[in-house]
């Protein structure tokens, strides 16, 4: 009868243990998916900042390329109208080269009129 006892006993102690071995391993199994999905979460934290960052280079880079494309139109701005000062200088040098030009011209011919108009007198 002891002996059956400590055979029964034997059995619920070896029932008992299983029982805590299998808690045990689905705690284990639930700790690692825990950190698994703990793990991929900070991942996907991650990589959305990264993103953001990446969004935010990206805008800086745009805003940069704005004012180049500004200051170049503008530049080209600046050097029409300094190639148009110049054409109009030139023309206003032209033009008052060709306007003495004629009052020479006029000049002469009414020095000659004169001149003619002494020698038949």
């Amino acid at each position: 009868a002891q002996d059956e006892q400590v055979a029964q006993a034997q059995r619920e102690y070896e029932a008992a243990q299983a029982a805590v071995e299998a808690v045990i391993a689905k705690e284990r199994e639930a700790a690692e998916a825990y950190n698994a999905a703990r793990k991929k979460k900070e991942e996907s934290h991650q990589k959305a900042h990264d993103a953001t960052r990446g969004l935010l280079e990206a805008k800086k880079k745009v805003a940069m390329l704005d004012v180049y494309a500004v200051n170049k139109r503008k530049m080209q701005e600046l050097e029409d109208k300094r190639k148009a000062a110049t054409a109009a200088a030139e023309a206003a040098k032209k033009g008052l080269m060709e306007q003495r030009q004629r009052e020479k011209e006029a000049l002469e011919a009414t020095r000659k009129a004169l001149e003619e108009a002494r020698q038949r007198a």
